[in-house]
C-alpha cells in the first residue's frame, strides 16, 4: 500500500525490528546480558545476533590459557571445569541472563561450566539458553546449563539451538529472531 500512512515510534526512541515489526525499546528496563564461548566464531554469530536483537549486554567467555581441543571435548565429557579470565558473572543490576555456547561431546565446553559456576546473584533470576551444534548433541547440552543453574536458584525459561552450517548460510536468524521475539513479550 503506497502512500499508506503507519504509526511510528518516536525517532528517538531507540528501536528493535524482528520480523518486520518493532518494539520500543524506550520504557524497557530489563537489563539482559548474554555470556558465550565461542571457539570458531559461530556462537560469537549467534550470540551477537541475540545481542542486537534484545540490546543485550555481551560478556564473552575466555580460556585463561591456549587449550587443546581434543582434552577440551574429552573435558565437556566429563563435564569438567577449565579456567577462564575475569568476566562479569556477577548478576547484580541484571534481570536475565541468556547463555549461548557451543555443543562439545553433546555437552558444553569446560569454560562454559566454569562460567555457570561462578554465576553469582541470580537467584529467581530467568535464564534461557542457546546451543550452537555441528548437528546434534544440543538438547543434553541445554539440560547441562540448566540443572546448573537451577541449581543456583535461578528459573528457567527456553532454550534454542542453532547449526553451524545454517550460522554460515545466515539462515539460523529466524531462529534468533523467533527467540528474541520470546524473551521480549514478556
Amino acid at each position: 500500500m503506497c502512500g499508506a500512512s503507519h504509526d511510528l515510534p518516536d525517532p528517538a526512541s531507540p528501536i528493535l525490528f524482528i520480523v518486520g515489526a518493532y518494539y520500543s525499546m524506550k520504557g524497557y528496563p530489563m537489563a539482559i546480558r548474554i555470556a558465550y564461548f565461542s571457539w570458531k566464531g559461530h556462537t560469537q554469530k549467534v550470540a551477537t545476533a541475540l545481542a542486537e536483537r534484545v540490546n543485550a549486554e555481551l560478556v564473552r567467555i575466555e580460556p585463561r590459557t591456549t587449550f587443546n581441543i581434543a582434552i577440551g571435548g574429552m573435558k565437556a565429557l566429563l563435564t569438567m571445569k577449565s579456567p577462564i579470565m575475569p568476566c562479569k558473572t556477577d548478576l547484580a543490576g541484571i534481570d536475565e541472563l541468556i547463555i549461548v555456547t557451543p555443543v562439545w561431546s553433546h555437552k558444553v565446553p569446560p569454560f562454559v561450566n566454569e562460567y555457570c559456576s561462578a554465576v553469582s546473584g541470580g537467584k529467581e533470576k530467568p535464564f534461557h539458553v542457546i546451543a550452537e551444534m555441528g548437528g546434534q548433541g544440543a538438547e543434553s547440552a541445554i539440560t547441562l546449563v540448566k540443572k546448573q543453574l537451577e541449581k543456583k536458584g535461578m528459573r528457567f525459561v527456553s532454550s534454542a539451538s542453532t547449526v553451524e552450517r545454517d550460522v554460515d548460510s545466515g539462515a539460523f536468524t529466524a531462529t534468533v529472531e523467533t527467540f528474541a521475539a520470546g524473551i521480549l513479550k514478556k
